[in-house]
């Protein structure tokens, strides 16, 4: 049974008269539970509050689809249900640690308590207004939290794919290398002149200037070589021709290099041609899977602005769009999304915080590829309008329901599944542009397309 003496422990109400107490007091259900045991089940109904008396609740969010760890109730504090708040069911779950004793009020009584005691209704409004205000801290932590896990996924992809391939291209090429002098101590034996090997030199040379032909044109080249090769005894021809008409070699430049020579010759000429080719095409490779690691590398600096001020600046939107972009481009991909955008040479600076932004785009450009079908659209374009710069990001997919679309920006706000979704992305996007950037966010939608506009200040 709860006593009177037993509220003087909770701040809120230890200094209310000895007989409020004691009314208060009949108000409260005492509960006993053992160390582990549940206290608040996942989405129940919130009917009541709390107060420990004994022993700690910690509480669990339920995230991404698994519960973590999110705040610990001691002795002296309140929890549960709080007059006046809109909670309808626990987002949560608690637990007790060690024995802990709980006192519960049902929330039908709190008409009667508040009328008694409206000095309560104070006291517990501004414990509400604090719980949703280090709520809301530790939501917009835990969402760039998790918008950094997304973007750190697919990065770790993008950066996986260039650097296996420099990979294999550094083993091909350490192989042909090993091989190479062989190769040429054969070709000395055959008494080769500096004159007879100048047509071999500028055949190996072909790739460097050969721009790529389409798969039909390429294919009857093969067959050309093949047939070519076979007619004159080459030992694997099969091997040679392909690499051979990937670079832009012809039977011209096969003739040019192996004339006046015997079969052994050119089994060893068209071998070196073979390996030289080879050897510029690995090359090539490992500096195109280098330049598209930097590529990323780039991006990610530009996206996390790293070395730069915290202080409101001159921003070019396009960088920071098209680095996020970049960020994203493993997730669109997995849904083949057609991703363009359209930025007028001339797209005038904005005043901002380039990080603040970049939450922004993150924020609505990932919503927008959950949204879209395999194959969908996204479409980001920018444009001047007198005294701002807008940025339209604009999506495919299904559209925005008339009675969710009023909703969007509100903070916990989410139509994802349970676990899927905090419900704080919009609402961040939406307190970054309108209070720190004293901009606009407008959304417009339908069945097949939605829309955000982003208005922004030019510097």
């Amino acid at each position: 049974m709860i006593t009177a003496e037993d509220l003087t422990i909770i701040p809120e109400f230890a200094d209310l008269e000895e007989d409020d107490r004691e009314w208060l007091a009949g108000f409260f259900e005492d509960c006993r539970y053992e160390d582990g045991e549940e206290i608040v089940r996942f989405l129940d109904s919130s009917d009541h509050l709390m107060v420990v008396f004994e022993g700690t609740i910690r509480i669990l969010r339920h995230v991404q689809g698994s519960f973590r760890f999110f705040s610990e109730v001691g002795v002296g504090q309140i929890t549960g249900m709080l007059p006046y708040s809109r909670m309808e069911v626990y987002e949560a779950k608690g637990d007790a640690v060690g024995p802990t004793r709980v006192g519960l009020m049902h929330k039908d009584r709190f008409p009667e308590v508040l009328y008694r005691m409206p000095i309560l209704g104070q006291r517990l409004v501004a414990l509400m207004t604090d719980r949703v205000r280090r709520a809301s801290e530790r939501d917009e932590s835990l969402n760039k939290l998790l918008a950094l896990g997304k973007l750190s996924a697919g990065l770790a992809h993008e950066l996986n794919n260039p650097a296996a391939a420099a990979r294999r291209a550094a083993a091909d090429l350490d192989d042909f290398l090993q091989k190479m002098p062989g190769t040429v101590s054969r070709l000395l034996g055959h008494g080769l002149t500096p004159e007879s090997v100048i047509p071999v030199a500028e055949a190996c040379s072909m790739y460097r200037s050969h721009s790529p032909s389409n798969a039909l044109d390429l294919a009857d080249r093969e067959d050309e070589l093949t047939d070519w090769m076979e007619a004159r005894g080459v030992e694997n021809a099969w091997q040679l021709a392909p690499a051979m008409s990937e670079c832009g070699i012809t039977v011209s430049h096969l003739e040019n290099a192996t004339r006046g020579l015997d079969e052994d010759a050119v089994n060893d000429v068209l071998t070196w041609m073979y390996q030289s080719t080879s050897a510029s095409r690995l090359i090539s490779e490992v500096s195109d899977a280098s330049e598209r690691i930097s590529e990323l590398v780039r991006s990610v600096k530009s996206y996390s602005h790293m070395d730069r001020s915290t202080e409101k600046q001159a921003v070019d939107v396009r960088t920071g769009i098209e680095s996020t972009l970049t960020m994203l481009g493993h997730k669109s991909k997995q849904k083949a999304i057609r991703v363009s955008t359209e930025f007028p040479d001339d797209l005038p600076l904005v005043s901002g915080y380039p990080g603040e932004l970049n939450q922004v785009w993150t924020n609505i450009i990932d919503n927008a590829i959950d949204a879209v079908d395999d194959e969908g659209t996204l479409r980001v374009v920018g444009a001047a309008h007198g005294d701002y710069v807008e940025i339209c990001i604009e999506d495919n997919g299904p559209g925005i329901p008339a009675d969710v679309l009023p909703h969007i920006f509100e903070p916990f706000y989410s139509t994802k599944d349970v676990g899927q979704g905090t419900g704080q992305g919009l609402d961040i996007a939406h307190r970054i542009i309108v209070e720190q950037h004293r901009g606009e966010i407008l959304v417009e939608s339908e069945p097949g397309q939605t829309r955000f506009r982003i208005q922004l200040p030019k510097a």
